[in-house]
């Protein structure tokens, strides 16, 4: 392969914004407590993070690669849809029930999870380029679950303001 992929897990991110009280075990790992069981409240109380300082073994692995390597480095992040839905589902889903009630009953709260979930990525994805990610890829993929009109409610905003902040 021409191109060096950074490869960091996705569901590194939500585990440093979550307070203590909103993490369980479950086979073997820790996971998220469904959101659909919350309000306003617990997503306002997740914590804004310093990437540079809770992530920091990225920013040193996109350092040392860009340095010794010849072919550019590509960072990545999971996008806000993907990462929202591991919060809200605890895992990979079959139906994503829990994702969708919580996504079209609870819209307040939907929108200031990705609104939250979106600055964070953002954070992170431009953290890479400065540690020299010479591009950036966004994985979405569970965002197939969801139909066009839902896609441009829910999820398409976000997906812009990150793309965006990417370029500038």
């Amino acid at each position: 392969a021409s191109v060096a992929t950074h490869a960091l897990n996705a569901l590194s991110i939500p585990p440093e914004i979550a307070s203590n009280n909103l993490l369980f075990p479950k086979k073997g790992r820790f996971s998220f407590m469904c959101f659909f069981n919350f309000s306003n409240i617990i997503i306002k109380s997740l914590i804004k993070v310093d990437v540079g300082y809770s992530l920091s073994y990225t920013g040193q692995t996109l350092n040392m690669l860009k340095d010794s390597l010849k072919v550019p480095c590509i960072g990545f992040i999971g996008a806000p849809f993907t990462l929202a839905s591991y919060m809200i589902e605890g895992g990979p889903s079959k139906n994503y029930r829990h994702l969708k009630a919580f996504m079209y009953t609870q819209k307040d709260a939907w929108h200031l999870l990705m609104e939250k979930l979106t600055d964070l990525l953002i954070d992170y994805s431009l953290y890479q380029i400065s540690s020299g990610a010479s591009a950036m890829q966004i994985f979405d993929s569970w965002v197939g679950c969801l139909n066009r009109d839902d896609y441009k409610e829910y999820v398409l905003p976000y997906m812009r303001k990150i793309t965006g902040a990417i370029k500038a």
